[in-house]
């Protein structure tokens, strides 16, 4: 009895830290850029930091098909749709979603 309820908790324990191990916190967020500032920009409501080595691209549709290209911060303006990778407050990736036009 003793030995099944040690090997259970050990299976709990393994999965349990798996788990935590492959979740790195991000999480994605839709919405349309309100306000684009130095270091920061507003998406609907909300207002995130954006990180150093933000990652942007655009995304287009040519015949049907949507396509990405890398893009520079500047190429992003109020009105955009956009689709952000977040980790807690602050964007590590955008894409601009010029296709929704």
């Amino acid at each position: 009895m003793k030995k099944r309820v040690f090997f259970t908790l050990m299976v709990i324990f393994i999965w349990a830290n798996i788990t935590i191990a492959f979740n790195d916190g991000h999480s994605t967020v839709t919405g349309i850029v309100k306000e684009i500032s130095r270091g920061s920009i507003v998406i609907g409501d909300t207002k995130y930091i954006l990180s150093p080595k933000c990652k942007v691209k655009i995304e287009y549709n040519v015949d049907n098909a949507i396509y990405m290209k890398p893009a520079k911060l500047f190429d992003l303006k109020q009105g955009d749709s956009v689709n952000v990778v977040k980790i807690a407050n602050t964007i590590t990736e955008i894409n601009i979603e010029r296709w929704k036009k």
